[in-house]
């Protein structure tokens, strides 16, 4: 009975001590951490909408559906057009996108901020020669089996249907939400 006992101090020892470790080591990256994710969102709202000089989230927006962010882009203070963020379900888990709109509803770019994809198939719709394919775009856009693609046609990757399915989706989101609720406010 006495060497249970003594096994379960130690035990709980163990446990405390690696709690307050790990709980320290959370705090101390968590800043670090934070900053980092910032400029990584920084570095791809200027990639996919370059004609800003300043970011601002909009005021007042509420997650709704599929949307999850709305961020105004500026230059010199006059609005050049929005970054909206949408996920989507692909294949392996959700797909976050970005996509940045000019004024005049015309895609500017694309990020694919964060997806479980596999490896060496629907990963590689992050790749620029994927997302590339969208810049200039506006109104609906669908995705073709077949190169050249037609306007607003974006080429599949093959083997990741269900994958480029999700973020052709989630751009025609975001074009839709630009339609409905932004194209007017210019």
């Amino acid at each position: 009975m006495n060497d249970i006992m003594k096994s379960g101090a130690v035990l709980l020892t163990v446990t405390v001590i690696a709690g307050l470790c790990l709980g320290f080591v959370h705090e101390l990256t968590r800043e670090p951490i934070e900053r980092q994710l910032q400029q990584a969102l920084n570095e791809s709202m200027g990639a996919i909408l370059p004609q800003a000089d300043s970011y601002h989230e909009v005021e007042g927006f509420e997650p709704v559906d599929t949307l999850f962010n709305l961020t105004r882009g500026e230059a010199g203070g006059v609005v050049v057009g929005y970054i909206i963020g949408v996920s989507r379900s692909g294949y392996s888990g959700m797909i976050d996108v970005l996509v940045g709109i000019n004024t005049d509803g015309v895609i500017q770019g694309i990020n694919i901020l964060r997806h479980t994809e596999t490896p060496g198939l629907g990963a590689n719709a992050a790749l620029p020669a994927f997302t590339d394919q969208f810049i200039g775009g506006s109104g609906a856009i669908s995705s073709t089996r077949t190169a050249p693609p037609g306007v607003n046609e974006v080429v599949v990757i093959t083997a990741s249907t269900i994958t480029v399915d999700a973020i052709v989706r989630a751009v025609n989101d975001a074009l839709d939400f630009f339609d409905t609720h932004l194209r007017e406010v210019q």
